[in-house]
């Protein structure tokens, strides 16, 4: 599983890859929407921790 606490202080998980993205991805676009679209998924995973 991967995990990343957003600066919001929101825990985003997922059990594989391409879920942690799509879950990021989902945060940004409706807590952070300014942020929405600014990350490839390579930037994304380098912010994830295995838990």
């Amino acid at each position: 599983m991967k995990a990343m606490n957003c600066p919001c202080g929101k825990q985003i998980t997922g059990d594989t890859d391409e879920e942690f993205v799509v879950n990021v991805n989902e945060h940004l676009a409706s807590a952070h929407p300014e942020m929405a679209g600014k990350y490839n998924t390579e930037q994304i995973l380098s912010r994830a921790q295995e838990v």
